[in-house]
């Protein structure tokens, strides 16, 4: 089994539990005109993005996509945008122009994008499609104005269980249904939480190490670097960092560090980083989100991802280790930043300024903020944040 199948719908006779949103998706493009955009918005994992990747595939467009989280500034918008709209589609194909996860449009550096989004819309001659989580953001209405809405609805149990079983068939796995059944209702209405928690599970199942006693152990990231340099085994590799405690923005730089190490091939070498950028951008939006479920795509990426960057494993003996001074500079860059995360928190549950958050507040309340799980909760607070703020109230 691939230990990195992805469930990609090529039709959307394929969806499951989205019929109206579905209907409604192809009614605008049966009847497209210029000057109407498309804005799919529902929670994370319920087929928005995927859908559109479907119909293109169905309908043999081709698709030009730009994740807005990731691209934040209207110069960039306005590149990506002047050249999509702007160009022919190749071999003169029909063409479709995906806007991801608009939510990502926040603050300063984006201020007026939206008007740089809906300006686009009114002169493509191309059909633009938008997502996005909460349509009702104020900061959409330039957007919303010249959009067609549809809802994608949270997924309920029962589909996305039929969803899992397809797929277990489709890839022929050992799965018995009422782990389906319980994977299903453990998503909380996310097919791609669900999928994952499927292939976690399809990996432990087919892993013939018993190592509950090794499990218990906690080791060094020295230590877990090496069965994923040495070894192309998903069965091996899977969970290295399990038992590793250290934040995950350590793990980061060890793994960033000790790649040229053991990756001499210049292919191999362009994999490992090309995986190592993915895990990047999920950790990305796990910080300026709180979509704590993409933390499992970083540790797979990380681990397994990265074993299988490499065609074979090199010869170097392992001897992984962070440069101190590179350490100890990351360390107070990170203490910094999550001080700066929390007090940004704090500032805006309280209604009050940073300044006076981190002078008058702070230093009070990290009895308090290390210990409830209500204040942490109502706060959002990272899992990463509260361990950080734990170290420091002892």
């Amino acid at each position: 089994m691939d230990p990195f199948f992805i469930h990609k719908p090529s039709s959307l006779e394929e969806f499951v539990g989205q019929d109206e949103a579905i209907s409604k998706l192809e009614n605008f493009f049966n009847n497209f005109s210029k000057g109407k955009a498309l804005f799919l918005y529902g929670p994370p994992g319920t087929g928005k993005t995927s859908s559109i990747i479907a119909y293109a595939h169905q309908e043999s467009y081709d698709l030009l996509e730009l994740n807005a989280s990731d691209h934040r500034n209207q110069t960039q918008l306005k590149e990506f945008l002047s050249k999509a709209t702007g160009q022919a589609s190749l071999f003169g194909t029909k063409k479709i122009i995906l806007l991801d996860e608009v939510d990502g449009l926040s603050g300063l550096k984006d201020r007026g994008a939206a008007n740089v989004i809906a300006d686009f819309v009114k002169k493509s001659s191309f059909p633009i499609v938008i997502t996005g989580s909460n349509v009702f953001d104020k900061k959409f209405s330039a957007i919303k104005k010249v959009s067609v809405l549809v809802e994608f609805e949270t997924i309920s149990a029962k589909n996305i269980f039929s969803l899992l079983e397809r797929f277990v068939f489709k890839n022929s796995l050992e799965i018995d249904k009422e782990s389906l059944k319980q994977i299903a209702r453990h998503a909380n209405g996310d097919a791609r939480a669900a999928l994952n928690d499927l292939f976690t599970l399809a990996i432990i199942s087919e892993s013939e190490v018993d190592d509950v006693s090794i499990r218990k152990k906690t080791i060094s990231i020295s230590k877990a670097l090496i069965p994923i340099f040495k070894s192309r085994d998903p069965k091996i590799v899977f969970g290295s960092f399990d038992n590793v405690e250290e934040d995950l923005d350590k793990i980061f730089l060890w793994v960033d560090q000790n790649i040229p190490r053991e990756y001499l091939d210049s292919k191999n070498l362009a994999n490992a980083y090309e995986i190592l950028s993915r895990a990047d951008i999920f950790f990305g939006r796990i910080r300026r989100w709180q979509y704590y479920r993409f933390y499992v795509y970083c540790y797979l990426l990380l681990s397994v991802g990265i074993a299988l960057a490499k065609d074979k494993k090199s010869s170097v003996i392992p001897n992984y280790s962070q440069p101190s001074r590179l350490l100890k500079y990351w360390q107070k860059n990170m203490q910094f930043a999550k001080r700066k995360s929390i007090i940004e928190k704090l500032a805006s549950k309280t209604s009050i300024s940073k300044n006076r958050a981190l002078k008058d507040s702070f230093p009070f309340l990290i009895p308090v903020l290390s210990t409830d799980t209500k204040v942490q909760t109502e706060l959002e607070l990272s899992p990463d944040e509260i361990s950080w703020l734990k170290k420091i109230a002892k």
